[in-house]
C-alpha cells in the first residue's frame, strides 16, 4: 500500500505572482502653469470618477508668443520666452505633488 504524501511548503517559500494592476492617465501639458493649476479641478474630479491616477507631463521648451514687444521674465537658457521653464517647473512640483491623485510629475523638455 501506497503512503500517502503529507508534504508542505513552508510558508515563506512561495512566490508571489499576482500583482495589483493599476491604471494611470498621462496628461501632457505645454503652455503656461496657471492654466495647470486652473485645471487641477477637472483633474481632481476625472481621479474621483474614474480612481485612475494621473502622470502629468510638463513641456519646459514650448516656446511662448506673447502680443508684439512683451517682455516677459519666463525665458529658458537661450533667452527666448517659453511657457514653463524649468526654475517656475521646480517651483510649481511641489504645490501639485502633495495630491495623492498624482504619482509622477516629469519634465518633458524638448519632447512631442
Amino acid at each position: 500500500m501506497k503512503k500517502k504524501s503529507t508534504h508542505q511548503m513552508p510558508p515563506d517559500s512561495y512566490i508571489i505572482t499576482e500583482q495589483k494592476q493599476e491604471y494611470v492617465t498621462r496628461i501632457k501639458h505645454s503652455v503656461n502653469p496657471g492654466d495647470l493649476i486652473g485645471a487641477m479641478g477637472a483633474i481632481k474630479k476625472f481621479h474621483d470618477v474614474t480612481k485612475r491616477k494621473v502622470i502629468v507631463s510638463q513641456s519646459t521648451s514650448m516656446l511662448a508668443a506673447y502680443y508684439q514687444g512683451a517682455v516677459h521674465p519666463t525665458m529658458n537658457e537661450q533667452g527666448q520666452n517659453v511657457c514653463c521653464n524649468d526654475a517656475m517647473w521646480d517651483m510649481l512640483k511641489p504645490l501639485i505633488n502633495h495630491k495623492a491623485i498624482f504619482i509622477h510629475l516629469k519634465n518633458i523638455q524638448g519632447k512631442k
